[in-house]
């Protein structure tokens, strides 16, 4: 660590902000726009740090910054690596590892966004954080620019929307297919009517809430109520027409298989992106 070139700190990072404009760091360009690049305030915004801190390391009098300001203030001014490598040379700063995917957006890609104005796009790195964003994205799906940085992330979104092909279904079916046959196979073979649910889950705490709301169903029914279905008909609307079971045929032959068929797929989903899972998160603990 070196001390701080307070002076070259302050040029550096005013010549950046000047070389960025509002649409390449994803910003509305706003009426009466005298700055040539970005506003203080809004590289601040993009940063996650207060505006009076960022003015006053322009200004060659604010504290010495962290490699964490560093690395917020670089992904905010659209550097490079070699550039922002010089910024920690100049802040007496030696460059840490990278903390992961690399963050730049290359100048033909964010050309391309701007051309792409009747389409929604983003540009996301392997972690799914939203680097860059046309403003039909901003239009359709949110104004990233009013999220700090480390907001920006669509991973929920596309990890509940992820099949393993194209023709299966994704992991936020697999769930609600799942749940389906393990509440229907209680209340059938309890002799009452299986309770409906909407299947309009869009996250992962409504699909906990769902899976939550099926296990307390299924504790609800009694021994007595269970007792003896193994002889009890069971008919099953399906796309083929009614279907009629035994009760242990059902049970056995066609829950079961089911659920551990969409269990399974979705186990495999969450692998395949990379989720930590074991065996014992799929069978549990004695």
């Amino acid at each position: 660590m070196t001390s701080v070139d307070r002076a070259e700190l302050a040029a550096f990072l005013r010549r950046r902000r000047a070389a960025v404009s509002p649409a390449d760091a994803g910003l509305p360009a706003g009426p009466r726009r005298r700055t040539p690049g970005l506003r203080r305030q809004e590289v601040a915004q993009l940063a996650g740090m207060s505006v009076d801190y960022y003015t006053r390391l322009e200004q060659g009098r604010g504290p010495r910054p962290s490699r964490q300001m560093l690395g917020a203030i670089g992904r905010a001014l659209r550097l490079s690596g070699d550039e922002l490598a010089y910024l920690h040379y100049v802040a007496g700063e030696t460059p840490g590892p990278p903390s992961g995917p690399a963050r730049d957006v290359r100048p033909g890609i964010l050309a391309l966004l701007g051309r792409l104005d009747d389409t929604p796009a983003l540009v996301c790195d392997a972690k799914y954080d939203v680097l860059a964003w046309n403003p039909m994205a901003a239009a359709l799906l949110t104004d990233f620019s009013r999220l700090p940085a480390a907001e920006r992330n669509i991973a929920p979104d596309v990890l509940l929307h992820t099949r393993i092909t194209p023709d299966m279904f994704p992991l936020i079916r697999q769930v609600q297919i799942a749940t389906d046959m393990a509440k229907g196979a209680g209340a059938r073979l309890a002799g009452v009517e299986p309770p409906k649910m909407e299947d309009n889950e869009t996250t992962f705490e409504e699909l906990q809430t769902r899976i939550a709301t099926v296990i307390a169903q299924l504790q609800a029914y009694t021994p007595a109520q269970i007792d003896g279905s193994e002889d009890r008909t069971v008919l099953l609307k399906t796309r083929g027409g009614e279907q009629s079971f035994r009760g242990q045929d059902y049970l056995l032959g066609f829950v079961l298989p089911n659920v551990y068929f969409h269990i399974t797929t979705a186990y495999a989903i969450l692998r395949g992106v990379g989720v930590v899972l074991g065996k014992t998160d799929f069978i549990g603990k004695p």
